[in-house]
């Protein structure tokens, strides 16, 4: 919100600030208009069956299969209005005190993204709406960061055996400025990370689980437009 305004309404964006990298300023002129609350899909082969969210919704509520097969949201991005994020985060508050309270509710594990999806595929979150999966403002990358990182890991370990340094392994199907081979379909010529039309993601969710692959490129690009300036 503009110092100069005398109610905030937003857009508030509702992130974890360590998984995520900014492509383009999602509150800017040209950004879509947020109405509501906006929640948003991961990749189509994660739904709501995973683990993750069953047991602990089946343990604390006996209603795990209650949306099962459903796509699974992402609890580390979330944008809305300002009186939608508010209701959204004492939504998510008052269901973590409760499960905190109730023995059967406390897990060796995280647990926001089992709460977020069964506050929203429960209907307890008014005038929200899921985003389809690479198609709004957040691109929550984390399954596919993984895949990537699964098959580079091979190389990156061959080049450290072999005393290179990870700086000058050269991953297959890259070029002068890209990271990762086009093949995966997650970036553009520039390396940034894309929506299903090409666009450029303005935020980027669980880019860090690609790992060497993507820091050394990202730290490349900046100390090249460092020394530009």
């Amino acid at each position: 919100c503009s110092q100069s305004a005398s109610v905030c309404k937003g857009p508030v964006l509702f992130t974890k600030v360590e998984y995520v990298v900014f492509q383009d300023n999602p509150f800017g002129p040209n950004a879509t208009k947020v109405t509501g609350l906006h929640v948003f899909e991961e990749h189509p082969d994660l739904k709501t069956t995973h683990w993750t969210v069953t047991i602990p919704i089946r343990q604390c509520h006996g209603d795990g299969k209650t949306f099962a097969d459903k796509p699974m949201l992402s609890s580390g991005s979330t944008i809305g209005t300002m009186s939608d994020m508010k209701n959204y985060l004492l939504a998510m508050y008052t269901e973590m005190k409760g499960w905190m309270a109730d023995p059967e509710c406390q897990f060796k594990m995280e647990d926001d993204k089992a709460i977020h999806n069964y506050l929203y595929y429960s209907g307890k979150l008014d005038n929200s709406k899921s985003v389809e999966y690479r198609r709004g403002f957040i691109f929550p990358v984390g399954y596919e960061s993984n895949i990537v990182q699964s098959e580079n890991r091979r190389i990156f370990d061959a080049a450290h055996q072999a005393g290179a340094s990870k700086n000058d392994v050269a991953l297959v199907g890259t070029t002068d400025t890209t990271w990762i081979s086009d093949k995966f379909g997650l970036t553009n010529s520039y390396g940034d990370f894309i929506n299903l039309d090409g666009s450029r993601s303005a935020i980027v969710h669980e880019y860090n689980k690609a790992r060497e692959a993507y820091w050394l490129w990202f730290t490349k690009k900046n100390q090249a437009m460092i020394q530009e300036k």
